[in-house]
């Protein structure tokens, strides 16, 4: 590995929630740290983040005041002006306009990379006018004069051509890494190991599809009466979830396990991953999944899943919101209809780990 000890790099973020693009986020970091690069992250909701214990030591953390973007702008042209900046890498989109124009402004000529971290036209759509006409708007002009610009998919990266306009050759796809977060402390172990278990990851929001996930269950448990659902993650739409399963009389049939830092044991423990979300960035559950060996079912929604799912060798790509089919496919895998050899599976993730991902975040950042 290149020594790139003289490097520094700022990463800017509003947050490090439980999220996967968070968790990106401390893995960047912390990874780029271990090879030798100075690195800062500046970050406008420090109270909002609980990930920052998961940091390298050796990255220095700097809090930015602020509930919403117009707030931090004063101290973030303070900080970009006097720090001397030469790169940034940029995690938020909203906070990459500010970024953007103090560097021009003050012909700071710092080279400034931008992480796209999700379908951006899908996700500014649900935000109505304001979202669609002037934040959209903004993030492609400040995309379009920035250095470079990360996506996570080949999806994502159509996306910014296509809908926001983005001149093609400042974009470079760059996936997530395989990656978990182990605990170095004895594994409490499980009250329950079910053979015919199915895993859930990830927030309990809108766009992650949970509706369907419940429809898709209910249809699978008629074929499959002990069939299991464990739900990791937290989020705005967890007590409704809850309190639908109650109604529903599925107490034993879904556990949540609410926000979990290793997810090893439930990987090792499910027969497959399920994600049914109406549209994703880049979704790192599958990753992880397969980098344990566990095959995952997901809906071919925009995007990322189709970038990561290798048909009959480490899951199923199913139509997108097609219910029917993708029980179907869950029974298939619990029934052995559909079989996987775990070697297979494990070999797959190789395409994402984690010293590959970094050479490659070093070669645009530095070179």
């Amino acid at each position: 590995m290149k020594d790139f000890f003289n490097n520094s790099l700022c990463i800017l973020n509003n947050k490090l929630d439980s999220g996967g693009a968070e968790k990106n986020c401390v893995v960047i970091c912390n990874e780029l740290a271990n090879n030798n690069i100075n690195v800062e992250l500046w970050i406008t909701k420090l109270d909002k983040s609980p990930l920052i214990k998961l940091l390298d030591k050796r990255v220095k953390v700097t809090s930015i005041p602020g509930k919403k973007v117009r707030y931090t702008i004063l101290q973030l042209k303070k900080l970009m002006v006097s720090s001397k900046l030469e790169i940034m890498l940029v995690f938020n989109m909203e906070l990459l306009i500010p970024a953007y124009l103090i560097n021009s402004f003050y012909h700071l000529n710092i080279k400034i990379v931008a992480r796209s971290i999700s379908t951006l036209s899908l996700n500014y759509n649900q935000n109505g006018f304001l979202g669609r006409i002037i934040w959209l708007k903004l993030i492609s002009y400040s995309l379009n004069r920035i250095d470079t610009i990360i996506a996570q998919s080949f999806g994502m990266k159509d996306d910014l051509i296509k809908n926001l306009h983005i001149i093609e050759s400042k974009i470079v796809v760059i996936p997530n890494p395989a990656f978990n977060f182990t605990i170095n402390k004895k594994q409490e172990r499980r009250d329950f190991i079910n053979h015919q278990e199915i895993l859930f990851v990830g927030r309990l929001t809108e766009a992650k599809g949970l509706n369907y996930l419940l429809e898709i269950f209910l249809v699978a448990l008629k074929s499959l009466p002990e069939l299991h659902l464990t739900i990791v993650g937290t989020g705005e739409l967890q007590q409704e979830f809850q309190e639908k399963t109650l109604k529903l009389g599925l107490s034993k049939s879904i556990r949540f396990e609410g926000y979990q830092t290793d997810l090893s044991d439930y990987y090792q423990n499910a027969k497959a991953t399920v994600l049914t979300s109406i549209r994703e960035g880049f979704p790192n559950v599958l990753i992880e999944s397969i980098s344990f060996g566990t095959p995952v079912i997901s809906f071919d929604c925009p995007s990322g899943p189709r970038d990561i799912i290798i048909p009959n060798v480490n899951g199923i790509l199913v139509e997108h919101l097609n219910v029917q089919k993708f029980s179907k496919a869950i029974v298939g895998v619990i029934n052995k209809n559909i079989k996987f050899d775990k070697e297979k599976i494990i070999e797959s993730s190789k395409r994402f780990s984690l010293e590959k991902i970094i050479r490659q975040y070093e070669k645009i950042l530095f070179e």
